[in-house]
């Protein structure tokens, strides 16, 4: 599957039962896909396209003795429709005391598979490119739907 929002694509696949790594291949046009990255997981975010650019990608399983063959080609391109947006869950704060320690934490759903990056600032006027990247909310399946949490002390 291939979800297109702005500047980015994110892939999701199938495990394949023997394959140890994932080649995600990618191109301009249909058929002609190159390896772009080796990924150990079933999920993969391309940062490197274009906004209005459509991009195909295959899938192959690699394992120590090579290389499978390739999945189903899919398409995306990102800029075009917008992706559905997290909805945003509970908002947790915590900590204080002597130390003047605090710590908040949020969990958003409705997006499986996707991949996320938190960032902060205290100056909503820069763009989000100047703001700070805390890291990647991890997602937790349940049988309807999946949940990200990200905590950050």
């Amino acid at each position: 599957m291939a979800v297109a929002s702005n500047g980015q694509i994110t892939l999701s696949w199938t495990a394949c039962a023997w394959a140890t790594n994932y080649n995600v291949k990618r191109s301009t046009s249909s058929g002609t896909e190159t390896t772009i990255t080796t990924s150990t997981t079933l999920t993969y975010a391309d940062t490197n396209v274009v906004n209005g650019t459509k991009y195909y990608y295959v899938v192959s399983g690699l394992d120590a003795t090579g290389e499978g063959g390739n999945s189903s080609e899919v398409s995306a391109t990102p800029g075009g429709a917008a992706a559905a947006s997290p909805i945003l869950g509970g908002i947790t704060f915590g900590g204080g005391g002597g130390g003047g320690g605090g710590g908040f934490g949020f969990t958003f759903t409705n997006i499986p598979g996707a991949s996320f990056t938190v960032h902060v600032t205290t100056n909503l006027t820069l763009p989000l490119s100047n703001w700070t990247v805390l890291g990647q909310p991890v997602e937790v399946p349940t049988n309807s739907y999946s949940q990200y949490q990200f905590t950050d002390a």
